[in-house]
């Protein structure tokens, strides 16, 4: 495969999917590689392999051709899922959130962007507007 059909065969995919595929690599070489340690008696913290899993995960969204805004928000986010089941919240409060982003944000893993009626019409009053 060639340089540019492997670029094009990248931008067939949605970021969100990429960093959700990049995520569940990581999770699993880093747990898997947890468990296998801790086979041997070495005791791995899961503070220290979540933090393993989010750099993992921004190298390989690096590499699979995500923008570098994504970078920070891969290796912040096992942290962050995982400081919030610490927390232990009653669920609803996790299902209200999903749902109010996914009313804000439902179309923007296709047209990257949330809320923005994409069609003839908006492109027809934008042309208006600017000429």
């Amino acid at each position: 495969m060639s340089d540019n059909e492997d670029a094009q065969s990248k931008r067939n995919w949605p970021p969100i999917a990429v960093a959700l595929g990049a995520q569940v690599a990581a999770f699993a070489l880093c747990f898997g590689l947890a468990a296998v340690a801790q086979r041997g008696a070495i005791k791995i913290e899961l503070p220290l392999i979540l933090a393993a899993q989010g750099l993992v995960a921004a190298v390989l969204g690096h590499h699979w051709g995500l923008a570098c805004w994504w970078l920070p928000l891969q290796m912040v986010m096992p942290i962050a899922a995982g400081a919030a089941l610490m927390l232990a919240l009653p669920s609803w409060i996790y299902l209200a959130l999903f749902v109010t982003l996914l009313v804000v944000f439902w179309n923007a893993s296709g047209e990257r962007v949330p809320l923005y009626l994409t069609n003839r019409t908006t492109w027809q009053a934008i042309t208006d507007l600017i000429s």
